[in-house]
């Protein structure tokens, strides 16, 4: 096994941990005796090789939905996006990274 297979071996539990927590990237870091570059580090890693193409999931309307939106985003700039019908998670992510 290569020496970085090794690694990421070692080291991916310990991003899982850190994702699933709630500690700041410098309390974990210094909790578990590594650098916050390293933490920075493999957490891209892990980002990149498990990356899913949308973390977004399909919104299917039960059959009580009113005529108000399905889903409504508000911008911290007052900017409102109201989906009003079932979307791809693909397209919503490409609408809120816009």
């Amino acid at each position: 096994m290569a020496r970085s297979n090794r690694k990421a071996t070692k080291m991916y539990p310990l991003i899982e941990l850190y994702l699933s927590g709630s500690l700041t990237q410098k309390e974990f870091s210094t909790q578990h005796g590594i650098s916050t570059a390293m933490l920075n580090y493999w957490l891209a890693r892990y980002r990149r090789e498990t990356d899913v193409s949308s973390s977004f999931l399909q919104i299917e309307p039960s059959e009580s939905h009113t005529d108000g939106p399905l889903l409504e985003v508000c911008y911290p700039t007052g900017v409102r996006l109201r989906i009003f019908t079932p979307v791809r998670g693909e397209y919503l992510d490409h609408l809120l990274s816009l």
